[in-house]
Formats: structure tokens, sequence, C-alpha cells
């Protein structure tokens, strides 16, 4: 008990004595400054040299790996030892992605206001506060006031805290990029209540029970923090994001005090928590640094040479975007990597399971890997219902759709993924309600441009309008395109689509007249380029209302066939409704195919981003058309790419994957992607099989892609997007404009290729499997060749006994008559008795030897007859000549 209780006044006394000696005033530091030095020389100065000093006197403690602490799992507390803590942490695969590469967290960024909607960007953001302040301007306030009353906006508030979380993000997102393969943990709003929480947990006294040297500094946050390993050395940043408080109203950024001090604040106390969390950790094995960072300001000619060489600045990040040596050097990190050794890979695990282990509450729910994919499902979801509700549209469009009542018919066009389907359903429904308020029967009739029965649109259609239909009221019929035309008795013309409508709807007018009952036609994804060109447009003018009780509700496929415009119906019959925003899908999938689409197709709409789901990057894989011996080189790539996107959504559990494939592959790849679709119970991925023409107009979390490209299978995911592009001997044009499109996709950042002969190192067991698989099968080849190689060398000294064996070879081949038994025939010139080297001659010797032969002289008297073949020999199964 009396060692106990030393220990831990031992402990408090150290406590206190860092506390009260920490970062103290240093004058001298300012005078061994070289050249002049700014007005924030003293403060910077003054810091680092404290952090210095203290480095220098600092000793590893001793803790207690075998006292316990209170961990989180899952929804209820443990006690658990500081070792088993450890232990666990090792086993799971956030420590597998740190010891691999670097790891963020949180693992998602989502903009957590209430206040924006999710299709208001900053940009937006940023004109609304000018006009606002403007607003205020004009009602006769002075400058001084109207910003006085800007900074009480509820809505100006939680823009400011916007803005700073938004340049938070985009620093991290330019240091994560610049340590690929390099071992570490990047950290941002690192909060100390939250890693060694006590009002819970009671964590605090805990780690300070196990000789733990946490000070007391209350709720510390610090806005990024990096732990790196390099050999054994851990590297340690601390870097503090500030904002000028620059106004929208106001261009003018000007660097002054009050952010420098708080930032120099913050990087203490940073400072002394993360050296209390690294108790054990021996000094010799820590780099540690700090910086601070002003994204909106340049600042060289602000700081003196000393200071700038901890500060980031606007330059800074502009140039350290696309070189990630320029961000080592900034971080003070060598531009050498250095093999982490097993003792560095200890530490760097201590460290990072304190930080985010069981018993930190840093960051829960965004810090796992299964959760990045979670929270950004449930974001997505909760913008779709948001936007669902007609958000999209503008005021004049809103008041459009207010028209449904009246019978009016609806042309909707824009980009994919912008709620075009949606709004259609809901024009439609808003009609039938319309209906029955007035006591009138109605026939709704849903189908899909040339859809098919087993299209995936059609069940969605099915699901919808469920609490439509009503025996005596509403009719719902949803039908594939081939059974509607057949039902009227309509020969669809495929040059003139608005032609066949016109017929369709002629049809439907004698069945109104003839029932009685109205009659609402809704057609998805109807093809822009089916109707006629006329002046470099596809002109739908001829597409004409048709007579009273008949109404129609008509969406487009957003991807015509050539890069033309549509000339679109009379607006005096159609109400044009053209939506522009997309939210279905993350920010990265938007970008990614808009810029396929605008190269494969041109013509694109313009469109907006509504989502704050930045999301991952799409994956494209390139398989080319190189083949082994038994023609199936291109089946084990495909097999190996496959093993690798399941490897990449393996943590997504909660999700649903399709894949979709292009109808025109050949069967034995159709069957390898079928085996995709086989039940997690009976040991497959349980994916969903398409071809993906079956799947236009709907959606789903994963899409995985495998054809030569086909744009509108792209932009059906909604979270991830992988591409697997098979390249073969269909491979033309159009394929190449795809292929050339994903090239310059990758080019400009949007889309990442992988390729299926990546270093096995950073894959599953699984993947090294196959990929050992193949390398194997390559090696027999190789090792067969030299086998054969070996029986050439030593049959040159006796080359009558290779003789036999290339004969053999060549009448297999079909380019010699075998002779199987006697000798009763003579060659023409006795060229079918030249030995045959091994190597296969060119075209026009084969075709010499071939007419050698069918002009050679007739059998003697007695012997076989004219042109009839010789006992024993084997006919030529073709007269044509073959090539070599």
């Amino acid at each position: 008990m009396n060692e106990e209780g030393d220990r831990e006044n031992l402990n408090t006394k150290e406590r206190h004595t860092c506390r009260n000696t920490r970062f103290k005033s240093c004058d001298s530091i300012s005078n061994q400054a070289h050249g002049s030095s700014c007005e924030y020389h003293k403060a910077f100065m003054s810091t680092i040299a404290q952090a210095e000093e203290f480095m220098h006197n600092r000793e590893a403690a001793t803790i207690n790996a075998t006292g316990t602490l209170t961990v989180k799992v899952g929804p209820r507390n443990e006690v658990w030892t500081l070792q088993e803590m450890t232990d666990n942490f090792s086993k799971t695969e956030e420590w597998k992605r740190i010891r691999d590469s670097v790891y963020t967290v949180p693992n998602v960024e989502l903009r957590s206001s209430k206040v924006f909607e999710p299709y208001e960007s900053l940009e937006d953001l940023e004109q609304n506060m000018r006009c606002k302040y403007q607003d205020k301007i004009n009602q006769g306030m002075t400058p001084h006031d109207a910003e006085a009353a800007m900074q009480k906006d509820k809505e100006y508030k939680s823009f400011e805290t916007l803005q700073a979380k938004q340049s938070e993000i985009e620093v991290t997102r330019i240091i994560a990029k610049a340590f690929p393969g390099i071992p570490s943990l990047l950290l941002r709003s690192l909060e100390s209540n939250r890693v060694v929480n006590e009002s819970k947990m009671k964590n605090h006294s805990a780690f300070s029970a196990l000789g733990f040297n946490l000070p007391n500094i209350g709720q510390q946050e610090s806005d990024l923090m990096l732990v790196l390993l390099l050999g054994s050395k851990i590297f340690v940043r601390l870097i503090e994001v500030k904002r000028l408080g620059s106004k929208p109203w106001d261009s003018q950024s000007c660097l002054h005090q009050k952010p420098v001090n708080k930032a120099l604040e913050q990087l203490e106390k940073g400072f002394i928590f993360l050296m209390g969390i690294m108790t054990d950790i021996p000094t010799e094995n820590i780099d540690i640094k700090m910086l601070t960072c002003f994204p909106e300001t340049s600042c060289k000619d602000v700081f003196c040479k000393d200071i700038f060489q901890n500060v980031i600045d606007k330059d800074n990040l502009a140039t350290m975007t696309d070189h990630p040596l320029v961000v080592m050097t900034k971080l003070g990190i060598p531009n050498t990597v250095t093999q982490p050794t097993q003792a560095g890979l200890d530490l760097l695990l201590k460290i990072c399971s304190r930080l985010v282990g069981k018993a930190s509450l840093l960051h829960c729910g965004y810090r796992d890997l299964p959760d990045r994919m979670d929270q950004q499902k449930q974001r997505l979801s909760h913008t779709m219902k948001k936007m669902d509700r007609f958000i999209m549209l503008d005021k004049q469009q809103l008041s459009i759709l207010d028209k449904a009542g009246e019978k009016k018919h609806f042309i909707l066009e824009g980009p994919s993924g912008s709620g075009k389907t949606i709004i259609q359903l809901a024009v439609t429904k808003k009609m039938v309600n319309d209906s029955l308020s007035r006591g009138i029967k109605t026939c709704v009739l849903i189908t899909a441009f040339h859809a098919e029965k087993d299209y995936e649109l059609l069940s969605f259609f099915e699901e919808q309008t469920k609490d439509l239909k009503s025996e005596d009221q509403v009719e719902v019929k949803v039908l594939a395109w081939d059974m509607l035309l057949d039902m009227l008795d309509v020969k669809e013309d495929a040059d003139d689509t608005p032609k066949t409508i016109n017929d369709i709807t002629a049809k439907l007018a004698q069945l109104h007249e003839k029932e009685g009952y109205e009659i609402i036609l809704t057609i998805d994804e109807l093809s822009v380029s089916s109707a006629p060109i006329d002046s470099e447009t596809f002109d739908w003018t001829s597409l004409s209302p048709p007579t009273d009780g008949i109404s129609m509700v008509f969406a487009f496929n957003p991807f015509p066939v050539k890069n033309l415009p549509m000339n679109p119906p009379n607006s005096k019959h159609f109400c044009l409704v053209l939506t522009k925003f997309r939210y279905r899908n993350t920010i990265k999938i938007q970008k990614c195919t808009a810029c396929v689409g605008h190269d494969v197709v041109g013509f694109i709409y313009n469109e907006s981003y509504a989502t704050d789901i930045d999301g991952d990057m799409p994956m494209w894989i390139h398989l080319s058309s190189t083949e082994d011996e038994d023609g199936k080189d291109q089946e084990k790539k495909l097999s190996i790419a496959l093993t690798n996107v399941k490897e990449l959504v393996r943590h997504d559990t909660k999700t649903q994957v399709v894949l979709l494939h292009d109808s025109n592959l050949p069967q034995s790849i159709k069957d390898q992607l079928q085996k995709m679709a086989v039940a997690k119970s009976k040991g497959g991925p349980g994916w969903k099989v398409k071809h993906a023409e079956q799947f236009d107009g709907c959606e789903c979390d994963t899409v995985v892609y495998v054809g030569n490209g086909y744009i509108e299978g792209f932009t059906r995911a909604k979270l991830k997007l992988f591409i697997i592009t098979l390249e073969d001997d269909s491979f033309g044009k159009m394929e190449m404009n795809y292929y050339r499109a994903l090239e310059k996709g990758v080019q400009k950042g949007l889309l990442k290729q992988i390729s299926v002969d990546d270093d096995p190192s950073t894959k599953s067991k699984e993947i090294q499997a196959e990929q050992a698989k193949l390398i194997a099968d390559k090696e027999n080849k190789i090792a067969e060749l030299e086998a054969k190689n070996a029986v050439l060398m030593h049959s040159r000294k006796e080359p009558t006994k290779l003789y036999p064996y290339i004969l053999d070879k060549v009448a297999h081949k079909r380019l010699l008559l075998k002779v199987v038994g006697g000798d009763g025939f003579n060659s023409a010139d006795g060229l079918l008795h030249q030995p045959m080297p091994i190597r296969r001659r060119s075209t026009s010797v084969i075709n010499e030897r071939r007419i050698a032969f069918e002009q050679r002289p007739t059998f003697p008297p007695g012997n076989h007859p004219p042109h009839s073949p010789a006992p024993g020999l084997q006919p030529l199964h073709s007269s044509q000549p073959s090539s070599a």
C-alpha cells in the first residue's frame, strides 16, 4: 500500500510539475533567430523550444499492463487489462489497414448541419450569406451593424462551422494521399475527453492508476494528428487548422493574433495529452513536430523564415495536392521510406489501440471499417427521402406538377439519378387521386421502353403501385413493352418511336370510348435517339396529344446514341420538366460517370450535385485479350478480378451488391459470373447477377459491371462502383471509346485503375491463392517448353531420332499426310520426304506443298485408282489452304 501511495504521489507531482513548467515564455529564444523576426516569432519559438526541452528531459515510464480499463463491446461495457485491449486491437481489420497503409478516422465525412439541405454547396451557401448581408445594408444598417447582426444569425453560425470543418477535411485528404503503403493513423478532431472518458467509463482515473501521466486539461480538441512509422521511429505530427474569419461579403483575409494564439494554445495542450498517452514509449523512438495551417491565407510574407517551417499556408496546400514529396518535406518526414521493424509496429500498435481501441469513445460509429459504408448508406437514404419530396425542382417546376390534376401530359428529362422515375410515379399517383375524387374509374398502364418481363424496373413499378389498385375504381397493369404492343395490336416502328406511341394512344382512345374509363399511360426509359433526325436534333415534335380521357407521363433515358439533343413535343400540350440535381449517387460516382458519359456519348445534361456524400472512388480493372494454350487466360484473370472485388466489399455486410454484365459475353464467362449469385449460406457472395440492360432505371448500393462498357450500368451504383472491362474480338469503335474515356477518368483522378497483377502482399489470402495458381500454371507451361527445348538440343547429335517427333507434330496440325501403314505411294518431287523443321512454315510454303500433292502423278497400273486415297492414308478435312 505504501509503495502504491508513493507511486501515486510521484505521478501526481510529475503531472503538476509538467503542467506548471510546460511552455514557459523564453525570451532568449527570439534573440537567437537568424535574420529579422516577425511579430509571431516569440510565441512560436517559445512553444517549440519548450516542447524540445520536454522531450530532451523526458524518460519513458513503466506502466502496469495487467491493470484494468473499461472497454465498450457492442452495447455493453466490460473490464479488460491493458494488454488484452492491445491484443484485441491487433486482430482487428482496422489495425491491418493501419499496418498496411494510412488509415483515416473518422473514415467517412458527412455534413452534420441540420440547417442546410444536402444539395446546397458551399458556394451556394456563401452566395446566400452575401445576399443576407446585402439585405441588411439595404435596410439602412451600417456595415458594422450588419456584420454584428450576421454574427448572431443561426444560419451564418452553421455556415462558419461548416467552412471550418471543410477546411480540416481538405487538409486531411491531402496528407492522407501522401503516405500510401506507410503504416500510419491519421486522426481528425482528436478530443481528449473521448479518448480517456471519465464521465461514462472512468477511464481517466484508470489510465492514471496504471502509470500514465495524463494531465487534467479538460476537454481538449486537436484538429489533426498523424502517427506514422518508418523503421522503428514513430513520427507524430500535430496540426491546427485555422480559418482567419474571412467573411463572404469581404474577400480580404488578413492574419491577426487571435487565431495564431488559439492554434498555439491547442498545440500545447495536444502535445501534453499525447505525451501522456505515450508515457511508456521510449523517447528515442519518437519524433514529434507541431504545425499550424492557414488554408485561406498566403503566409510566406507574414512569418519569418524560422516560423514558416512550421506553417502550412494556401500556397503550400496548392503544391502539396499533387506532390506527396512536398507533403513529407513540409511535415519534416524523411523522403526515404524505411521498412517498418517489428519493434516499431509493436509501438505503433500500442498507441493506436489507446487512441481508437475499445477503451476509447473517439469517433464511435465512424472508425470501424463497416462504419463507413453504413454511415454513407444511412446518409444517402436520408438525402433521397428529402429529395424525393420534390426538393429537386425549382418553384416553376413545382407549379407545373400542381397541374397534374388537370390531366396534362408530361415529358421528364434530366441526368441519371435525378429522380425522374420518382417524379413520374408521383405525377401518376396524383392523376389517379384526382380521378378518384371525381368518381371516375381509371386504368393505369405502366411500362419501360423495350423492357422485357424480367426487367428489374417492372418489379419496382409493381411494388410502388400496390396502394393504387382498387377493384372498383383503379386498375393498374405493369407490362413489358412487347406485351403492351401485342395487347393493343400495334406494330412498332423501330426508327420512329413517336409514330409508335401515336398508334398506341389511338388504340387507347378507342378503348376509352368503348369502356368509358380514363387511361394513364406511363412509359419510362424512353430513348431520345429512337426518333427521326431532323436539323441535327432527334425530332419528337410529331408526338401528338391524344383525345380527352388519355394522359401520358414519359421519362427519357439521358444517354442518346448520338451526340444530338432532343427537339421536344409542343409545349402547349406537354409539360416539360427538366431535373438537374443528381442525388441518388455519391459525388465521386457522379463525377466519374459524368466524365465517362461526356466522352462516350457527348451530349450530357447540365447537372448539379445534390448530396454531401463524397464516397469511395470508382475502380476499374481492364482484362486484355491475351490467351494461353487452353484459351482460358481471360477467365482466370476475371476470377482474380472478382476475388479482388469481393475482398473490397467484404466489410459491407449490410449492403446489396448487383453484378451487371453484357448480354453478348461468351457463355463460359456468363457461367463464371453466375457463380457469384450463390447464396452466402452456401459459401458464395450472394450477389444479384443480371444482364445490364435488365437493370436500366434501377439502383443498388454497390454495382459490379463486367463487359465492354455501358454508361447506363455505371450510373446504377449508389455507393460503390467497380468496372471490369473485357477486351475481346468484338472490341470495336464504341468499346474503344469506353476504354479511352475510362483512361481519361483515371488521368483526371476520378477513377482508380487496379490490376490483377498488383503486389499480392496487399491482398487477401484468397486473392494470393488465385494469383499463385495462375503463376503456377504459367511456370508449368514454361517448364514444358524447356523440356521440349532440351529434347531438341539433345537430338541435334542424333537428328534421325527427332524426325518422327517433328513429322508427327506437323501431321497433327494437318499440314502433312501421315501414312499409317505401307509404303505404296510416291510423293511428287519428293517434297514430303524432306525433313520438316519444328517451326511452322509460312503460308506460301504450305500452299506450295499442297499444290504439289494435288498435282501428283497417276498411280501405276495395278495399284490404286487415280484420285482415291491409298490404304492407311488420312484424307484432308478441307481443301482450303490453311493460314499460318
